[in-house]
């Protein structure tokens, strides 16, 4: 289990790029590592969606600052704070 933050998925995105698309793709790679300092917008502006900068919460849907990663299932799971709450709500209700 650990945390992950929007601001670390946006300060990773040249590296997920360089492996996603490793034979380069418009030059975006070089613009990503050019961007200084590197942020959401302009993330956005260079691939061209936000794709690569949102955070999702798999319980809610909802985009978010930051999640804890779940692991344990076939894939990590990203749950919010407001639902790892209301997870404990439950837990404690009789």
């Amino acid at each position: 289990m650990e945390k992950l933050t929007l601001k670390e998925v946006i300060k990773g995105v040249p590296d997920r790029w360089k492996a996603q698309y490793p034979n380069g793709k418009e030059g975006k790679y070089e613009k990503l590592i050019a961007a200084k300092p590197l942020s959401k917008k302009k993330v956005d502006e260079i691939i061209g969606n936000d794709s690569w900068t949102r955070l999702t919460c798999e319980s809610c849907d909802m985009d978010v600052k930051e999640v804890i990663i779940l692991d344990g299932f076939e894939y990590p799971t990203y749950i919010c704070k407001e639902c790892l709450n209301k997870a404990l709500t439950l837990l404690e209700t009789k």
